[in-house]
């Protein structure tokens, strides 16, 4: 019983992970922590849209 709705939850989260980032990816040259980092590695704001 409980490993069903655990199970459960995982799907759910990944799935919402997986659309979020196919949509961010489409409109983004990058990742959102990539982007972050790179900002902070290069003291410079990196360009974030295609």
């Amino acid at each position: 019983m409980v490993t069903t709705v655990v199970l459960t939850i995982v799907g759910v989260v990944l799935a919402a992970q997986w659309t979020f980032s196919t949509l961010w990816l489409r409109r983004h040259v990058q990742g959102s922590l990539e982007w972050l980092w790179r900002w902070a590695t290069w003291a410079r704001r990196p360009p974030l849209r295609r």
